[in-house]
């Protein structure tokens, strides 16, 4: 007897290390000076900053910034192995400065495809991402109640520690949020939305 396992309606996210050099310092001088002109708006941060949400071409940094992470992209775009030509366009980017005691609710991010998160600054013990499960019918269900050790199967979160020079891109529909800086010092990152259009 013999029998087949499939592991379905998988929900990829893609990790990778993406070294800046002098860019990463730019970057941060930039979120500083977006803070410090009150470039905000009312988001998921809880007692941080969040900045307006920009077209990568408003600053030469982020541009540098979204044309560096081009293969970065494509790989993570390759595993839906889309049969039509494509091709993909960022609709927004901003920055996060998460300072002691702040962190994001769970939330997920509306009007694009996929989400990335750029980690420019991570002091030690301050916070990690955490995805949630998007089956809510699962969640719901007693069994998954249980205690596991878990895994990709039967988990119903996974949490990602932030290292500074990550990159971090998952569908935009997966609930996501981030624990409380628990550092003396800033935890800063740079996210950016995505869409994927057919030709």
């Amino acid at each position: 007897m013999s029998s087949i396992s499939k592991n379905l309606f998988q929900t990829p996210i893609q990790i990778s290390k993406s070294e800046l050099g002098l860019l990463n310092v730019d970057l941060v001088k930039l979120a500083y000076k977006l803070k410090e002109e009150n470039n905000s708006i009312e988001t998921t941060e809880q007692k941080g900053f969040q900045s307006v949400i920009y077209n990568p071409k408003d600053f030469k940094e982020t541009n540098q910034f979204i044309h560096l992470q081009i293969d970065n992209i494509n790989n993570f775009l390759q595993q839906y192995s889309i049969i039509k030509n494509y091709e993909w366009g960022v609709k927004g980017i901003w920055f996060n400065i998460n300072p002691k005691y702040s962190f994001n609710n769970l939330h997920t991010h509306s009007d694009c495809d996929f989400s990335a998160v750029y980690y420019l600054q991570v002091p030690k013990n301050s916070g990690s991402i955490v995805f949630e499960n998007p089956n809510s019918v699962m969640l719901n269900h007693k069994f998954f109640q249980y205690p596991f050790n878990y895994n990709e199967i039967n988990s119903n979160s996974y949490k990602v520690e932030p290292q500074e020079d990550m990159l971090i891109l998952f569908p935009s529909y997966l609930p996501h949020r981030v624990q409380q800086n628990l550092s003396d010092k800033d935890r800063i990152c740079l996210s950016f939305n995505f869409s994927v259009d057919i030709k």
